[in-house]
């Protein structure tokens, strides 16, 4: 092996560290951030996609317009449907 090998070897030994972190970094950011939720009442985290109701406690996890029945997440303000004032 000439030292022109040893330095392409080193190169792609490199390159493929860096991706695999970036990659293991990526991951963890989705990972984290999916299990951020957690139910409002007793802090259980919440499956993905977020259930109705909290599967530990059974709280409601969502609003729905009163009008239309249209379901929004806790902290939606007004129906997207027809303006009903939500909470």
């Amino acid at each position: 092996m000439g030292i022109l090998d040893g330095i392409v070897d080193n190169a792609e030994n490199e390159v493929e560290s860096k991706v695999n972190s970036g990659i293991s970094g990526k991951i963890n950011k989705i990972g984290s951030s999916a299990s951020a939720s957690k139910c409002p009442k007793c802090g259980a985290p919440l499956p993905s996609p977020s259930p109705k109701f909290c599967p530990k406690c059974g709280a409601k996890l969502v609003l729905t317009c009163p009008k239309c029945k249209t379901d929004y997440p806790l902290g939606t303000k007004f129906c997207t449907q027809d303006g009903t004032k939500l909470g």
